[in-house]
């Protein structure tokens, strides 16, 4: 067994197979490093900027849906929406309108809060298409309220929101882009 040739073979295969589990027990290492980093950055959020965040896209949501819905809760990945009667309603199972308003909220809500640091511009494409026609003067009035201390771009191919944003905002500017197609493409600058 000493003299088989075979030998040197099966020992460069060890020192290969224990070189490629040192390199993966440290990838390891760094991933398992990056997921506890990341983890008690969310966990920091979670506890210090998330509250007023979440409680101040509860208060925008209030407004858009004219008090139906009263508080937002983020619990792990989901959202979930209270209304006046304190029933719990998954974001999830929201309509396609008031969920993208939701979402919409948590957005300005998100900018209010970053722009203690730096403001952001907002650019919203079409946000209001899928929009109850009882809700759009509300949310145009809740744009022009974020107009006030964000620059705001609307893009929208509705005319009818383009008036309420005229409306909530006297000095909003109304960019009309060259059609292309059936409708015009119309972009309320609101700041």
């Amino acid at each position: 067994l000493c003299a088989s040739a075979d030998i040197p073979s099966l020992e460069l295969q060890v020192s290969d197979l224990e070189t490629q589990l040192v390199d993966a027990v440290t990838e390891w290492a760094s991933f398992h490093l990056a997921h506890q980093v990341v983890e008690g950055t969310l966990a920091r959020y979670q506890r210090e900027r998330q509250p007023e965040v979440v409680q101040r896209a509860g208060a925008l949501f209030e407004q858009v849906t004219d008090g139906r819905y009263t508080r937002l809760e983020v619990r792990g990945t989901e959202v979930i929406a209270i209304n006046r009667a304190a029933q719990e309603v998954p974001a999830s199972e929201l309509s396609q309108g008031t969920t993208e308003q939701l979402y919409l909220c948590m957005r300005f809500a998100l900018a209010e809060s970053f722009s203690k640091t730096a403001a952001l511009p907002l650019l919203l494409d079409d946000i209001t298409v899928n929009a109850d026609a009882g809700r759009l003067p509300r949310l145009a009035q809740m744009i022009a309220t974020v107009a006030e201390t964000h620059q705001v771009l609307v893009f929208s191919c509705q005319d009818r929101m383009v008036e309420l944003l005229q409306q909530a905002d006297p000095n909003a500017r109304v960019i009309t882009l060259p059609g292309s197609g059936t409708g015009t493409a119309r972009i309320g600058a609101v700041s």
